[in-house]
């Protein structure tokens, strides 16, 4: 495991131990718990609903402020990453169908997590370049989103699709927009109408 692999397991460790200590109305422990992981640089995700007792607490706010702060500076310099799967014996002289492959808002919403769980069909994989896009929208520590700024969001993707349609062979009326959020794969149509106007 290489050590972003274990700074992400450390924070995830961390913040279910957080949720836990709030399910179970644990809140001084759920507190210190983000607390630690704000001081260690890391943000939070301190909006979730879960979390909603905390701001009666002492120190929330500073907590809240600080968090913030780790996020602004680090949507500073997010950009959009993305990684190509290839189907078998690839080549570059002839064109394949492409599925844009979009992780989900929150939880596990990067392009190493979510790659390892989306996983295309093995006849999609054989027959289809598979483009999984990170979007530039941070978070908190290790997730991404794109419902926050739809035209950033499809910035991000068309900018990750024309790359790819430069440098590889794809056949652009088979084009399959999927990924984690129900919401997106509803928006699918609709982005892909103004990704390829």
């Amino acid at each position: 495991m290489n050590n972003r692999n274990l700074d992400e397991d450390f924070f995830n460790r961390q913040l279910n131990r957080a949720k836990d200590f709030s399910n179970c109305g644990a809140y001084d422990k759920c507190y210190e718990t983000l607390k630690a992981l704000v001081e260690c640089g890391y943000s939070c995700p301190l909006d979730w609903e879960r979390f909603t007792p905390l701001k009666d607490l002492e120190g929330f706010e500073s907590l809240k402020k600080t968090n913030n702060k780790i996020i602004d500076e680090t949507n500073q310099h997010t950009v959009m990453r993305y990684f190509i799967d290839y189907p078998e014996n690839y080549s570059n002289k002839r064109a394949y169908p492409l599925l844009i492959i979009l992780h989900g808002d929150g939880s596990g919403s990067n392009i190493n997590t979510f790659r390892n769980f989306w996983k295309p069909y093995q006849d999609v994989r054989k027959k289809f370049l598979n483009l999984y896009i990170q979007s530039s929208q941070f978070l908190y520590s290790f997730n991404y989103g794109w419902l926050n700024d739809p035209d950033k969001a499809r910035r991000d993707i068309r900018k990750a699709f024309e790359e790819i349609g430069h440098s590889h062979p794809i056949k652009r009326d088979s084009v399959i927009i999927g990924g984690f959020l129900v919401a997106q794969l509803q928006q699918s149509i609709w982005l892909y109408q103004r990704l390829f106007q």
